[in-house]
C-alpha cells in the first residue's frame, strides 16, 4: 500500500504485520549469517532471494 492510497485500518495493520514479518525474516538471516562468517556478498544476495 502507497502512503497516498486510501485504504482502512485494517488495512494500514495487515500491511504492518506483513512488513515486519519480512524485517523478523531479514533479521534472523543477517543474525544467521553472522554467526557462520557469511560475506556481506552473498549475504545481500539471499536476502533478496528471500524477499521474493
Amino acid at each position: 500500500m502507497q502512503p497516498n492510497e486510501k485504504g482502512t485500518q485494517k488495512d494500514l495493520v495487515l500491511y504492518r504485520i506483513e512488513t515486519s514479518k519480512s524485517d523478523i525474516k531479514a533479521a534472523e538471516i543477517l543474525l544467521a549469517a553472522k554467526e557462520s562468517g557469511v560475506e556481506s556478498m552473498d549475504l545481500r544476495f539471499v536476502i533478496e532471494k528471500s524477499e521474493n
